[in-house]
């Protein structure tokens, strides 16, 4: 027996409201009551139950912009939505609008009388077109969900669409540093709000990840867990991500450890379209005996969880550079951390940056911290970061902030740099 509902993915064109890769809704005859309209799933699925995780989502802002648009189109006063799912099983719900000419006895239920007292489907279809207009107004007004979960190779990642769509922005890359999760930038260190809010409110969409061993992401043993094996984890990953975005044009954003990370990514020269590097919170020099040195020297092994006041020492700078509320905020993103990697830490610049730096070519933007209680960001040092690369790279000074420069008063002066740096590097 053919299934009413899916016959209708062949229906006239002209009885359609519209139509997107997992849902559809117009006039089916039979049901053409001027103003009624059917939403249904276009993959033969029976009743509620039978929607995955994704449809769910997105059939409750179908129904919303459908009732809206009709409401609109009609001037009803209520709207009635019906579903029964017997008859007729594949799921499917009937958007009915009680107009006011409609009498008290064809009300709520006995709606469904007006099906045979009022069809007319010359003026059903007379309706599409107003219904449709409505519907994508409505629907334009509204965007997506802005954020998405993406998972490929272990790793996840949510991608973040941006509040204006300027269209010619590149998509933004963020990779976290050591002891905290891609929670990190959704922090707000000031009135101006977060990483990701900033860069939303400027047309950039971003992809935050977790880096291996933190958030969902998967766990690297201790002998594999190197910043050039999480690149290689991470350069497959991203391309996978990005195969499913329409971007021709991509800048990582690297915090720390996250920075070294995008450093050892860009000399990989990944088949993806990279087009620049912004980190922040590392350099070219550890302090020796300083407090990156201390920690990896702990006789600690494995995943770790270190005490918050100890994290906000080393992570803020003096009292008045943050706010409590940044404080507070702070505290959420902080992860437990494989301890491998306050290991190798100290290390890495001496052992890999002068390596990774004739390597890559394209523009590098680094900024470090006055009070960074990790690198050292003097002139000298910030100096030496530039004259190991060939290429267009700038080192900056942060003034009055501490490592974590995102989540000071200041960040949003970070943020913007960035931004003007990831919109340079794509013009």
């Amino acid at each position: 027996m053919s299934c009413l509902i899916c016959l209708q993915e062949t229906a006239d064109p002209a009885l359609t409201v519209f139509s997107d890769d997992r849902w559809a809704a117009g006039v089916i005859p039979g049901y053409d009551v001027p103003g009624w309209v059917i939403l249904r799933l276009r993959r033969h699925a029976e009743g509620i139950g039978g929607l995955g995780p994704d449809e769910l989502t997105s059939f409750g802002r179908r129904i919303r912009d459908l009732v809206g648009a009709v409401r609109e189109a009609t001037g009803a006063v209520a709207t009635y939505l019906l579903s029964f799912g017997e008859a007729n099983p594949h799921f499917h719900v009937l958007v009915a609008p009680r107009t006011a000419d409609v009498p008290e006895d064809r009300r709520t239920g006995d709606i469904l009388k007006l099906r045979f007292e009022r069809a007319s489907l010359d003026g059903a279809r007379a309706l599409v077109t107003p219904i449709r207009l409505a519907y994508e107004r409505l629907n334009l007004a509204t965007p997506e969900d802005p954020m998405e979960p993406i998972t490929a190779h272990g790793i996840s990642m949510t991608y973040h669409r941006p509040a204006l769509d300027s269209g010619d922005t590149p998509l933004l890359v963020a990779l976290h540093g050591g002891t905290y999760t891609s929670a990190y930038f959704g922090v707000a260190g000031g009135p101006m709000g977060s990483f990701l809010d900033i860069a939303s409110r400027n047309g950039f969409a971003v992809l935050t990840v977790d880096r291996p061993g933190y958030g969902q992401s998967v766990a690297l043993t201790e002998a594999d867990n190197t910043f050039a094996r999480q690149a290689e984890i991470l350069d497959s990953a991203i391309g996978e991500a990005l195969a499913q975005k329409a971007h021709t044009k991509v800048v990582l954003v690297g915090h720390s450890i996250g920075g070294m990370v995008s450093l050892e990514v860009a000399a990989r020269h990944p088949r993806w379209p990279l087009v620049g590097v912004a980190t922040a919170g590392m350099g070219a020099r550890i302090p020796s005996g300083g407090a990156a040195e201390q920690l990896g020297s702990l006789p600690l092994s494995g995943v770790v969880d270190l005490p918050i006041p100890d994290r906000d020492g080393v992570m803020f700078g003096p009292p008045g550079s943050f706010s409590p509320a940044a404080l507070a905020a702070a505290h959420k993103s902080y992860a437990p951390t494989p301890f491998v990697e306050l290991v190798n830490a100290p290390r890495w610049a001496k052992e890999r940056l002068r390596t990774l730096a004739a390597e890559i070519k394209i523009p590098v933007h680094n900024v470090l911290a006055e009070f960074d209680a990790l690198w050292d960001s003097s002139a000298a040092a910030r100096a030496e970061f530039v004259s190991l690369f060939s290429g267009n790279v700038t080192s900056e000074l942060a003034a009055g902030v501490g490592h974590s420069i995102d989540h000071h008063l200041a960040g949003a002066v970070l943020h913007l740099q960035q931004l003007a740096f990831a919109s340079a590097c794509a013009a």
